[in-house]
């Protein structure tokens, strides 16, 4: 799955973050890897890195 900026996600791994409902919108890549994106959280007003294999886009 390909993901841009903007794109509203939810993280699906580990099975405790995705239990917590982790919902955020991509701010931004981590560079230099571009598998890693760094995604504001609204309900704890912080911003956080996952890897795209953690998360899945909300359609």
């Amino acid at each position: 799955m390909t993901f841009e900026i903007g794109d509203l996600i939810r993280v699906i791994h580990p099975n405790s973050l995705k239990k917590m409902n982790i919902v955020g919108i991509i701010i931004n890549r981590k560079y230099p890897n571009n598998n890693w994106f760094c995604i504001w959280v609204p309900d704890i007003c912080k911003e956080i890195c996952f890897d795209k294999s953690q998360m899945e886009k909300i359609l």
